[in-house]
């Protein structure tokens, strides 16, 4: 009797586990810092053994990905026909400006469109990346997007964060190009560093930096992703970047100082901030008078309480950061680290700053009796 209930849990066990959908493991794929040729396009044919072929048909429980066969995918790589069969493909590297996302969109029927006089098939991608250590329990910032596989821009970028000084859409960063091939399409996404200045993979407390990444391909043959499904941040696939040497480190951060630099001038210059562009009235009749009188201001640089009591000060504090910034190369990494910390918050958050340091002077102002 005891023999037959083992072997009766052992059966039911072992059918259990026949039955059971295979859990898919996770999509890793390694960043490479480089810079891209001109010729992107030619570097499945190039570079074929750099690309991942781990996608899995959208939706399903299977383990197995949709194109685990060398000899198709050397031959897609090669620029062949599919033989009805749409591949999907990925490639993902980084340089001092930003990184990249490149997705080998394959299609069975390039050819016959063309003898049929139809129009080439594209199809769309739809992509989620989270900058941040995904370590981390809580994603903080979740960026998502779609983009034509034929076009050279986006279909949208959907934030799901109010835009503030720890998060900006990347709306306005965000580059796409497409390239037509024999059989298919390679779509760049090019996205800098500038956007996610406050996150980058560059902290030396982890070898090994993993951003969350899932990329869908919607198609006529059917969806395949690239890291689970809709908004399923757990199981999405990882980015891993590499162990950035010091000089690449020094090249990321000088070149996102620089556009922080520029952000900063250009909103201390503007006509509503720039102090040089209001002269302060000291004739006695307007400091007798004015002194007297409610006023309201139109712009920040009108108002010389302000002004005196924070503004001219924060736009010297912000200009003297310059002279750092100018030898910043002559710096030891640790001082560089430390720098662009300080350096890329204040000038990038300046009108943060600005707002927050008037809305507080203004309500101390209301209220002080």
């Amino acid at each position: 009797m005891k023999q037959s209930v083992r072997f009766t849990l052992a059966s039911l066990l072992v059918l259990c586990g026949l039955l059971a959908p295979a859990r898919a493991e996770k999509n890793i794929i390694s960043v490479e810092y480089r810079d891209l040729p001109a010729n992107f396009e030619q570097l499945p044919r190039t570079e074929p053994q750099k690309w991942n072929f781990n996608f899995r048909p959208y939706g399903a429980m299977a383990a197995s990905v949709l194109w685990s066969d060398p000899i198709m995918q050397r031959e897609v790589m090669a620029g062949e026909d599919a033989q009805g069969k749409e591949p999907t493909a990925l490639y993902v590297c980084c340089n001092a400006e930003g990184l990249n996302l490149l997705v080998y969109a394959v299609e069975s029927k390039m050819t016959s469109s063309l003898e049929k006089g139809e129009a080439l098939p594209t199809s769309t991608l739809e992509c989620f990346f989270a900058p941040g250590d995904a370590d981390t329990s809580k994603i903080e910032h979740y960026y998502q997007f779609m983009c034509k596989a034929t076009a050279d821009k986006l279909i949208g970028v959907y934030p799901w964060f109010m835009e503030d000084r720890g998060f900006r859409s990347i709306k306005p960063y965000i580059q796409i190009e497409s390239r037509t091939l024999e059989n298919g399409n390679l779509v760049r996404v090019f996205i800098p560093w500038e956007p996610l200045f406050d996150r980058l993979p560059l902290e030396p407390a982890k070898r090994d930096h993993f951003w969350r990444l899932s990329v869908i391909r919607w198609a006529s043959s059917g969806g395949q992703t690239w890291g689970g499904v809709v908004h399923a941040a757990n199981s999405a696939g990882y980015m891993r970047f590499p162990d950035f040497t010091d000089e690449q480190k020094r090249d990321i951060r000088l070149t996102v100082l620089r556009q922080a630099w520029t952000r900063y001038k250009n909103v201390a210059s503007g006509t509503a901030v720039n102090p040089g562009k209001v002269t302060e009235r000291t004739e006695p009749f307007y400091v007798k008078t004015l002194g007297k009188l409610p006023q309201s201001y139109k712009n920040v640089n009108e108002d010389f309480g302000f002004r005196h009591a924070w503004l001219e000060n924060a736009i010297s504090e912000r200009n003297a950061l310059g002279a750092t910034l100018a030898r910043f190369g002559s710096l030891t990494p640790a001082e560089q680290a430390a720098f662009y910390n300080e350096a890329s918050d204040k000038l990038f958050n300046f009108g943060y700053d600005l707002e927050q340091a008037y809305g507080d002077y203004l309500a101390a102002r209301f209220f002080e009796k």
